[in-house]
């Protein structure tokens, strides 16, 4: 078991991290046929206890997330995906730092009908 020292902090090694996290989802009708109904809507939290510790204190961290899901393509099961994260990690005791981020995320979801073999009658 090796550990480093850095200006008299001692970083162990990897621990168990454990993550807890809740989210919501709201849409208004999934089997509309206005593009407006099908919009969905998401809010998230998320903490961690840390996979490192400093000192014998791990450094754990949270963050909250919000987002929305629009439907794209042709049957509108496809969504462009579009979240906003604003979250911190670390502490600002035992000269530590805190690191406090905000991520923007797009994505693509792609849940159309890709490789079924068509019939003709």
């Amino acid at each position: 078991m090796s550990e480093r020292t850095m200006a008299n902090k001692q970083i162990d090694r990897a621990k168990n991290q454990s993550i807890y996290a809740v989210g919501l989802e709201y849409e208004k009708n999934s089997d509309s046929f206005k593009y407006v109904d099908r919009i969905q809507y998401r809010l998230g939290y998320n903490y961690d206890t840390g996979y490192l510790s400093m000192n014998g204190t791990k450094i754990d961290g949270y963050s909250f997330t919000a987002g929305i899901g629009l439907p794209v393509g042709q049957g509108w099961k496809s969504r462009l995906n579009l979240s906003y994260s604003y979250g911190s990690q670390g502490q600002i005791q035992n000269i530590m730092i805190r690191e406090n981020f905000h991520l923007v995320t797009l994505n693509l979801g792609l849940k159309d009908v890709w490789f079924q073999k068509r019939r003709i009658n």
